[in-house]
């Protein structure tokens, strides 16, 4: 007597080989699953970045999102005070707890209506500031990163800047002086600070 569909596919579901292939194929990116929109990402990172927010990791996501900046530093065009600012030994030994984040900072671009960066962190008292722009799903206007960065610069001439570009599609950056990261840096860091006995 043949064996029923049912029973064939109960024997092809308790194969110990296809058990494995359907575990190894299971997703644990929560942002890949639930595709937030690009705001909200931003709201998430800047929350993550601010060292007075109440998920006890102080500066420790601001020390990361660095030290991921400079391993990728060599697609980048920066300044030699950034890439010395941006080295592991000067960031992990910095503190970062006056910073102040803000999210949507309209940087107006003239004749062309209002434009906002996505996530700014601002240390006033060290003179510094981090600004991201976050393309979740979304891509490059044309000379956006430029215009946000002479923007900034002209905002705060006497600061010292690190320009990142958040990228999960990870394409380059149309202005050189932007050093690209992904969204690597977030899972890894986010993992990391789970197993991290003083904050899982």
């Amino acid at each position: 007597m043949p064996a029923s569909s049912e029973h064939l596919i109960e024997n092809f579901f308790a194969d110990s080989d296809v058990q494995r292939l359907v575990a190894s194929t299971a997703r644990s990116s929560p942002l890949q699953i639930c595709f937030p929109k690009e705001v909200n990402v931003s709201r998430f990172v800047a929350w993550l970045l601010d060292p007075s927010e109440g998920h006890g990791l102080g500066d420790l996501a601001i020390k990361s999102l660095l030290t991921e900046a400079w391993w990728n530093l060599d697609e980048a065009t920066v300044p030699v005070a950034t890439k010395r600012f941006l080295s592991p030994a000067n960031v992990q030994t910095e503190s970062f707890s006056a910073c102040v984040v803000t999210t949507e900072l309209e940087l107006l671009k003239e004749g062309h209506g209002d434009r906002s960066l996505d996530v700014l962190v601002i240390d006033p008292a060290q003179r510094r500031y981090i600004a991201i722009e976050n393309k979740y799903g979304a891509v490059q206007s044309p000379d956006q990163l430029r215009e946000y960065r002479k923007r900034l610069e002209k905002l705060f001439p006497s600061f010292l800047g690190v320009h990142i570009l958040l990228d999960s599609r990870e394409l380059k950056a149309d202005d050189d002086k932007w050093v690209q990261v992904d969204y690597t840096w977030l899972t890894n860091f986010l993992e990391e600070s789970e197993i991290r006995h003083s904050t899982a």
